[in-house]
């Protein structure tokens, strides 16, 4: 998880209450999820001028850690029970590796796979969506590919 990561789920979260889809939670499944969202907190010299004046205030530099205290983002190394016990739909979830060969993103596209309401989003634009997609032909879930330029 990096800071791309943590701007679009600010960036989405405000997007869903703008057209009144609050409390739609979000899910970060990752080896270092908790570690990478603990650390963002406090490290404000990487963060743009606005975030870089918040770290003074009582208010939290990033919003995921409102999300966190409204139990509205989760995070969990792997998708095991324990993120179970706290999962709900309709939902957002940030998982796995782009190859979509390993990690967590193979549950859920196993999940939601076959339900054409469903999308997986790419955002890495070293990765080919279609080869990405190509383990898991026939399903209806939608790939969009949205590549990020990070530089």
């Amino acid at each position: 998880m990096n800071g791309i990561i943590f701007d679009i789920i600010g960036f989405l979260s405000q997007h869903l209450r703008a057209v009144g889809l609050r409390g739609i939670p979000f899910y970060a499944v990752s080896p270092i999820a908790e570690e990478s969202l603990k650390y963002s907190n406090i490290c404000g010299e990487w963060m743009c001028t606005e975030r870089q004046q918040k770290m003074y205030l009582p208010d939290n530099p990033m919003h995921h850690q409102d999300m966190i205290e409204q139990s509205l983002l989760y995070y969990a190394s792997r998708a095991d029970s324990s993120l179970q016990e706290k999962y709900q739909e309709p939902c957002v979830v940030f998982a796995g590796h782009p190859s979509l060969r390993r990690s967590a993103a193979i549950n859920f596209i196993r999940k939601w796979g076959n339900n054409s309401n469903n999308s997986i989003i790419f955002t890495e634009s070293e990765y080919d969506c279609e080869e990405a997609m190509s383990a898991f032909e026939g399903l209806q879930i939608k790939p969009i590919y949205l590549p990020i330029d990070d530089q």
